[in-house]
């Protein structure tokens, strides 16, 4: 599925949250392979980032951060490298397919959208 790296940055904390909560094998399972794709995309995102950080930062206090000069033409950098386009592969998860028991903000399933296969009847 075509998606937007911004997709992927807003659903990886979400994903990393389910990760502790108990459902089915069968669902488990697809959310592992879910999560596994999306961190290897997520990865590429951050190394980006520092290089950014590296590129328009300073080292203060044992830690490198954006100079206050520099912070819009970072975050312009950022935002146009969250703008592109990746082909994820995973499949969508059947929203009933997921059990009762997890607990998710409308932001978290805002976040997940891409990820979450509505149901038909409640669509």
């Amino acid at each position: 599925m075509k998606i937007k790296l911004n997709q992927i940055y807003r659903a990886e904390p979400v994903l990393r949250k389910l990760t502790g909560q108990e459902m089915p094998i069968k669902i488990a399972y697809r959310i592992q392979k879910a999560i596994h794709n999306v961190q290897e995309e997520y990865a590429r995102i951050e190394k980006l980032r520092m290089e950014l950080v590296q590129k328009y930062g300073e080292e203060k206090e044992q830690k490198m951060q954006v100079k206050q000069e520099n912070v819009m033409q970072f975050a312009k950098e950022f935002a146009e490298l969250l703008e592109e386009d990746v082909d994820l592969k995973c499949e969508r998860l059947d929203i009933d397919a997921l059990p009762d028991s997890i607990q998710m903000t409308v932001q978290d399933l805002e976040n997940l959208g891409f990820l979450i296969k509505p149901n038909k009847e409640h669509d």
